[in-house]
Formats: C-alpha cells, sequence, structure tokens
C-alpha cells in the first residue's frame, strides 16, 4: 500500500543495479548519437533544449545508478481504482506543462510519460495505473510493457 492505492515494488541487488547502470549508459550512448544527427535549435533560448528532455534519459539514469535506492527498489506502481476518467484530462493538461511530458498511445484507453522517464501513467477505465520509473532505463518501451500488463489485468 501507498497511502490507499495498492500497489507492488521491485527490488534487487547491488548487482543488478550496476547491470541497470550499463543499460542506461547504453541508451544514452544511442540517444547522444541520435542527438547529433538532428540539427539544433534555431534559437537562442536555452529553455527550447528542454523540449528535448527525455533525449536525457540515458545521462540521468546513469548518475542516478550510481547511488542506488538504499532499500534496492527499482520500480513500483500503485493502482488508484476510482480514479475517474473525467480526471485523465485534467492530470494530462498538468503534466503537459513540464518539459518531457510526451503521451504515448497503445497502452490502455490512454497514457503519458513523465520527464526523463521517471514516471509512467495509464488510464485504463476508471483505473489509473501509476509507475515509478526512476531506476529503469528506457522507460518508454519498459514502461509502456509493465504499464499494458499491469492495466490488462484491471
Amino acid at each position: 500500500m501507498e497511502g490507499s492505492d495498492p500497489g507492488c515494488a521491485y527490488y534487487t541487488n547491488p548487482e543488478a543495479f550496476a547491470q541497470l547502470q550499463r543499460m542506461a549508459i547504453e541508451q544514452a550512448r544511442r540517444d547522444s548519437e541520435l542527438a547529433a544527427k538532428k540539427p539544433g535549435p534555431k534559437t537562442d533560448n536555452p529553455l527550447e533544449l528542454l523540449k528535448d528532455a527525455n533525449q536525457l534519459e540515458g545521462v540521468v539514469k546513469t548518475f542516478g545508478l550510481s547511488l542506488p535506492d538504499k532499500d534496492g527498489r527499482v520500480f513500483s506502481f500503485t493502482v488508484q481504482r476510482n480514479f475517474g476518467r473525467d480526471n485523465w484530462l485534467p492530470l494530462r493538461t498538468t503534466m503537459s506543462v513540464v518539459p518531457g511530458f510526451e503521451d504515448v498511445s497503445g497502452v490502455g484507453d490512454h497514457a503519458m510519460m513523465g520527464s526523463f522517464g521517471h514516471a509512467f501513467y495509464v488510464l485504463q477505465g476508471d483505473s489509473m495505473v501509476h509507475l515509478e520509473l526512476t531506476y529503469v532505463p528506457d522507460a518508454r518501451t519498459r514502461g509502456a510493457l509493465l504499464g499494458g500488463k499491469i492495466a490488462g489485468n484491471l
């Protein structure tokens, strides 16, 4: 339980955290290669760089994994059974002002990912699943997979 919401958490050992860090380093390398192929922003506004915040997920998670959770927690999720589908749009609107927010299609009725792949949200009917993916590299792919499986069981 997290507050009044049921959920689950996955824990692991230091060796597995080291493996996750290697995966994040690989993601950072791939993201860097892709970014190098794209033209840079045509403005001097440094805030323009934030629109591509998720291209930094691998870098951010590489640093985060250098100080893993003291209890070994890798990820967790909670389910709000009575979230209500009418509450999705206000949540989505709030999240969309944060750089790096992305809608994700093909998962539940609606899904979205927060900056740097730290959080993933799935709406299925009136239930919302919130995945905490701070230590999970490639959160868009893994969050969609995990979120879809959880939502499919609601």
